[in-house]
């Protein structure tokens, strides 16, 4: 085997244990219970999908942690909120 195809395949084997490493990671920020599984979902899902920092992952925690407070006191459920009713 060559030194090239044993190198290719050593850069697949890391990629694919990077890619495993990734997905069963946590957030740098831990999502507050308030929010439920909806808010801790979607930030998991947006850390590993665009990388975002820590300051943004706290930012985005906290808009939608204040949005579930509106929400419950309007009656509602973050996951049922459409657009309409944050105009």
């Amino acid at each position: 085997m060559s030194s090239a195809v044993k190198l290719s395949l050593a850069s697949r084997t890391a990629a694919a244990t990077a890619v495993a490493e990734l997905r069963d990671a946590k957030p740098p920020v831990a999502p507050l219970d308030e929010g439920g599984p909806v808010i801790a979902r979607f930030l998991k899902s947006i850390w590993m999908e665009r990388g975002l920092s820590e300051n943004t992952l706290s930012a985005y925690k906290a808009d939608l942690l204040t949005l579930a407070r509106w929400q419950k006191a309007e009656g509602r459920g973050i996951e049922t909120t459409v657009r309409d009713e944050l105009k």
